[in-house]
């Protein structure tokens, strides 16, 4: 129980440290979302967590679904993941920093890896207009 309460404080104090935006609108309809993080069945369920439902459910159901869209979306996150650690080693192993000077680490991470992203895009797109002219 002791786990849980520490993973529910960290959620909350993620949310407040990140002004969690309330909701948005998807693109293209009237509909309002919330934003969540997404977990898998060891998390506390907490306001803005989504977890996986628990059991086994029958094809079709809305929990199965549900699942497998969850699933899909974690997965994503584990190949960024994947891509950034393969690029940045000192995503390979446990941090031995301070929390402070760890979350600079990742914050930098993340910004150098969407630069990469973004300028590898832009090379992609500027090297056919080359070939084509």
């Amino acid at each position: 129980m002791k786990v849980r309460n520490v993973q529910l404080r960290f959620i909350r104090q993620w949310k407040k440290r990140l002004e969690f935006p309330l909701e948005a609108q998807l693109e293209g309809t009237d509909v309002k979302v919330p934003y969540y993080f997404i977990g898998d069945e060891a998390f506390a369920l907490a306001d803005t967590l989504i977890k996986p439902f628990s059991g086994i459910h029958p094809k079709g159901s809305f929990q199965r679904i549900f699942n497998y869209r969850l699933s899909r979306a974690r997965r994503v996150v584990e190949n960024v993941f994947g891509i950034a650690s393969a690029t940045f080693r000192v995503l390979r192993q446990p941090m031995l920093l301070e929390p402070n000077k760890a979350e600079l680490v990742i914050m930098a991470v993340a910004h150098l890896h969407n630069s990469v992203v973004v300028y590898t895009h832009q090379m992609a797109h500027s090297t056919k207009k080359l070939k084509v002219n």
